[in-house]
């Protein structure tokens, strides 16, 4: 005779931590022949009626089972449950305990393993930032460098084109008349540069 059980552990999330059958055996007899409950085997008796049990699932058959023997056997179940449900129940608690240790202790290391990976990784940030640190001395020039590459020159403002000029030469009219170009500009009056200032002679 053979109980089998089921141990789970679950934790947060109902994530499954541990899984594991359990069996207790004992030695069969006939209900009006017993003196008191069925007794669990030892481990090694029990150990050898699980393969003998394994081995009949595989290899026998419901009908190969005479009827009268099915019968009986039947009508002992629910005592033979009885009997032997207190010792399943027993040997669950004492191996879930066993399992619930060796899981803190798992979780225990894997907790230390991952601060020591953590502060590992935070010293290698650490090292390879300043590694890349620039001197003070060199990043000050730096600095004003770029200030003054960035600074406007006199008649153009950032962002914009340099700003209209209006030349003095005089018109046909005899009055100064004011023309205006881009620098780059192509006129056909001719076209002069000065200071990044595009000017316009009329002739």
């Amino acid at each position: 005779m053979a109980l089998l059980g089921r141990l789970s552990l679950y934790g947060e999330g109902a994530a499954r931590l541990h899984d594991e059958v359990l069996t207790v055996a004992a030695r069969w007899t006939d209900p009006g022949a017993r003196t008191g409950p069925l007794k669990p085997y030892a481990a090694e008796a029990e150990s050898k009626t699980v393969e003998l049990l394994q081995a009949s699932l595989l290899s026998s058959k419901p009908e190969s089972i005479p009827g009268p023997a099915q019968k009986r056997l039947l009508s002992a179940i629910r005592r033979d449950m009885a009997d032997l449900l207190p010792s399943l129940q027993e040997r669950g608690e004492a191996l879930a305990e066993k399992a619930s240790e060796k899981l803190a202790t798992r979780a225990d290391k894997e907790a230390r393993d991952m601060a020591e990976l953590l502060e590992a990784q935070r010293a290698r940030i650490e090292a390879t930032l300043k590694s890349h640190e620039a001197p003070s001395g060199a990043s000050s020039s730096t600095t004003r460098t770029r200030s003054a590459s960035s600074r406007p020159t006199a008649g153009t403002r950032p962002g914009a084109w340099p700003s209209w000029s209006r030349s003095s030469a005089p018109s046909p009219t005899g009055s100064a008349r004011p023309t205006a170009s881009r620098p780059g500009a192509s006129s056909r009056s001719g076209l002069s540069t000065s200071g990044g200032v595009g000017l316009i002679g009329l002739r």
